[in-house]
């Protein structure tokens, strides 16, 4: 099984680290392809890695030329505290500042099955219109220490098989919300992924069974590097 694992002493670290990578990874695909499609996720993962790209600190992004996704999103209005497009917003795209027009959030909307659909279909027509392979170029995931990721959960993996959006009760998630999450083939799709392990918890939870953890399967694509640290 392949795994590409990466070790840091610190976050910190594992964050320079993933922004030389979403660097490289941006140049690549503006040269190969003429922009660069870009998944963020939520959480506490990544957020030394936002201030990092935002501030253009060892990772100068081309943002004209750059699109932003989100991985998951709870349904939450995007102004509740817990809210992924809130936060990726505060933290990365108004402070690089991203022009409007490359931003594509998921639009809050009840009920949630709607949410995934709308969101799905925005991909979809993205896609279409720059008459590209519905591929994202990278897509960066954090991961829980029950070996979640994005929103995929162990125990509601069904609907992640087939669908490139879906919504999820998100019953046993912190909090415990409806979610909406890309699935496995939006995810695998990728041309890289960048898996964030922070803690030795977390990265305990990679080397598991990759059929019975979200984040062991991932981490086991061929095109996933996983930065780990011992320390969040």
């Amino acid at each position: 099984m392949h795994h590409d694992v990466r070790c840091f002493p610190t976050g910190k670290e594992l964050a320079r680290a993933g922004a030389a990578l979403v660097a490289a990874s941006a140049a690549e695909a503006v040269r190969e392809r003429g922009l660069f499609t870009l998944v963020i996720p939520g959480g506490r993962s990544p957020r030394q890695l936002f201030g990092l790209i935002a501030e253009n600190r060892g990772a100068v992004l081309p943002w004209d030329r750059t699109h932003v996704f989100w991985g998951d999103e709870r349904c939450v209005p995007p102004d509740h505290p817990d809210s992924n497009v809130r936060q990726g917003l505060e933290l990365l795209t108004s402070p690089a500042g991203v022009p409007e027009a490359n931003i594509h959030p998921p639009q809050f909307s009840v009920p949630p099955s709607k949410m995934a659909r709308d969101y799905r279909e925005l991909i979809d027509d993205f896609f279409r219109r720059h008459r590209l392979k519905p591929a994202f170029d990278l897509v960066v995931l954090g991961m829980g220490a029950d070996g979640h990721t994005a929103s995929i959960f162990p125990d509601e993996t069904g609907v992640a098989e087939k669908e490139t959006v879906f919504a999820t009760a998100g019953a046993k998630a912190s909090p415990p919300v409806p979610r909406i999450s890309l699935g496995f083939p939006a995810i695998l799709s990728a041309r890289r992924i960048i898996l964030i392990a922070a803690g030795e918890e977390k990265t305990a939870c990679i080397a598991k069974d990759g059929r019975s953890l979200p984040a062991a399967r991932i981490a086991a694509a061929p095109q996933t590097i996983v930065l780990a640290s011992r320390k969040p």
